[in-house]
């Protein structure tokens, strides 16, 4: 029964992981101009911190504190599910450049 209990315990975290992985996504995507997400690695162990979103975005600069100020709210909200974000960046546009060419246009 333990290990039943461990096992539903699992699956409904990660369904949680799942479901707040698509909000912050759709908050995200309504923030900037564009977004990308990366595939998310497994876990290296069963104690490390597990990665549910990985995106990579393009906004303005004047933007970043918008979003940061976004990303603080939702995760003072998640803190008691054991969630965090990382923000890193601002970075040059890269990820999109290879868009930019298909379209005709400098990057």
């Amino acid at each position: 029964m333990q290990k039943r209990a461990a096992q539903l315990a699992a699956q409904e975290a990660a369904a949680e992981a799942r479901r707040q992985a698509q909000r912050t996504f759709e908050m995200l995507a309504g923030c900037v101009e564009e977004i990308q997400l990366k595939p998310v690695a497994a876990a290296r162990s069963p104690r490390a911190p597990k990665l549910i979103l990985d995106a990579v975005c393009l906004l303005a600069k004047r933007e970043v504190p918008v979003l940061r100020q976004q990303l603080q709210g939702l995760g003072n909200e998640l803190a008691d599910k054991g969630m965090r974000f990382q923000l890193i960046g601002p970075w040059p546009p890269y990820h999109f450049s290879g868009q930019a060419q298909e379209r005709g246009s400098l990057p």
